[in-house]
Parts: structure tokens; sequence; C-alpha cells
């Protein structure tokens, strides 16, 4: 299919180090590749990588910029 796609409950308690192989992994080995990480581990991930991280986000979600634009449980 060549698409991963997961939320980030998958990196909670992983270690910013594995991350980034992970995603270098993901970036030479799949087509296309989706996730949502937190902020402080994308920086701390970021230290660790190959690769320009931010060259492929393509949104930063917020309270105020939500992927829907709404709260479901509302």
């Amino acid at each position: 299919i060549g698409l991963v796609g997961h939320d980030n409950r998958i990196f909670d308690s992983v270690d910013g180090r594995q991350i980034a192989m992970a995603l270098n992994y993901a970036n030479i080995n799949v087509s296309q590749y989706i996730c949502s990480i937190n902020d402080t581990k994308f920086i701390e991930t970021k230290k660790h990588s190959k690769i320009e991280l931010d060259d492929f986000v393509i949104a930063r979600l917020s309270e105020n910029e939500k992927l829907f634009g709404f709260d479901f449980d509302e």
C-alpha cells in the first residue's frame, strides 16, 4: 500500500534517538508516512535525525488549530 499511519501514542515512551531511527527508516522505505507527535518529542527527535524533519511537516496542530476544526466531545 505504501502508506503507514498512526498517532503519537506509539512514540509516547520512546526515546528520541529511537524515534529518529524510525523516521529515517520510513523516509527511505515508505512512500507516505503519517503520524502525529507532540512538540517536545519532535524537538528531541530532531537532534538525532539524519534528515531535516521540518521539511516533512504538513500541519502543526494545537488547541486552536485542530485537525477537523472542532472537538468531538462537545
